[in-house]
């Protein structure tokens, strides 16, 4: 997908020359780009006034390069940033006029936007210098959720977490393990015990968010999810999972259909809402709870067990 132009290539991926870079006075790094292209033109051109396609307020990468439509590759530096309407004159509707004659405006995302992002380009650096040419990747949406993904990834210790998740071997296809069996004995662990593990979980949580807090205010609010998962009926694997999302970053949980995948989802997302709610009662700024699935119906059932095992969570709290 990162190679030259051609029928191997992405239409998402598009090159473009640097019309103008303009720095102003709040930081903000705003580069207009001319002679816009995909690399793998759509054999029908598409309707810009309704395209989703590089629309304002997408999300954008955008990649400097020593030589037009060259193949891209991770030396390369890469600047995250965002559709914007050329000037305050320009009116929203009618930008799209502009993208079907191959100009577009882009504004580059600092840590003022998200502090996952990085640090900005100083001003004077020669990256957008005018007439260079730059590859566009069009990531389609620009939503507060799919910060928190890219921050995930563009962390360093991301390979440290994965490596955390006790399936990985197996997941990535290296060194298949042998499966992880429960002998009965250990699939009834008493209700103390789970609490205690619940409680350390969130305590020694690698979870940015919880690191942020005390180690006091982690106890509190482990104590208080033990409260509400009293009634969920996790064991085996099921708490495994349940607990490893909660102690890391990053989790998988991966079986068969009827193994509980969905039931530990309800949980955790109900643990999860709860270490938001007491992070926005602290006046920490937190976003959402996102749930993602390939299939609507799979979303409907997941929304409709949320329900049924929080019947107090308040409907106005959803949005589907």
């Amino acid at each position: 997908l990162g190679g030259p132009p051609g029928p191997q290539a992405s239409t998402d991926v598009y090159d473009a020359s640097v019309a103008r870079e303009d720095v102003h006075s709040n930081g903000n790094v705003v580069v207009r780009l001319n002679n816009l292209r995909s690399r793998k033109p759509p054999k029908i051109d598409p309707n810009w006034k309704t395209s989703y396609r590089l629309n304002v307020s997408a999300l954008v990468a955008v990649v400097p390069l020593d030589v037009s439509e060259q193949t891209l590759d991770n030396r390369l530096p890469l600047f995250w940033a965002e559709i914007v309407v050329p000037n305050q004159q320009s009116r929203r509707e009618d930008e799209w006029k502009l993208r079907k004659d191959g100009l577009i405006t882009v504004r580059v995302l600092t840590p003022a936007d998200c502090a996952v992002l990085g640090s900005a380009r100083g001003a004077g650096t020669t990256a957008f210098t005018s007439g260079a040419p730059v590859a566009l990747i069009d990531v389609r949406v620009f939503v507060p959720e799919v910060i928190s993904v890219l921050g995930t990834f563009s962390d360093p210790q991301f390979p440290h977490q994965l490596a955390e998740m006790k399936i990985i071997e197996k997941l990535m296809g290296n060194n298949p393990s042998e499966p992880m069996i429960y002998q009965p004995s250990e699939m009834h662990e008493s209700r103390a015990e789970i609490q205690q593990k619940v409680i350390d979980a969130v305590r020694d949580s690698g979870i940015d968010l919880l690191r942020r807090l005390t180690q006091a205010e982690r106890e509190v609010l482990g104590k208080k999810i033990v409260t509400k998962i009293n009634s969920a009926n996790l064991v085996g694997t099921q708490l495994d999972a349940f607990l490893s999302a909660l102690r890391f970053p990053v989790h998988c949980t991966q079986g068969p259909p009827g193994t509980g995948k969905s039931y530990v989802g309800v949980w955790l997302v109900l643990a999860l809402d709860m270490i938001r709610t007491s992070l926005r009662e602290m006046k920490r700024p937190i976003g959402p709870v996102v749930v993602l699935s390939y299939k609507n119906h799979a979303l409907d059932e997941f929304v409709s067990d949320l329900i049924k095992v929080c019947p107090d969570l308040q409907p106005s709290a959803l949005i589907r």
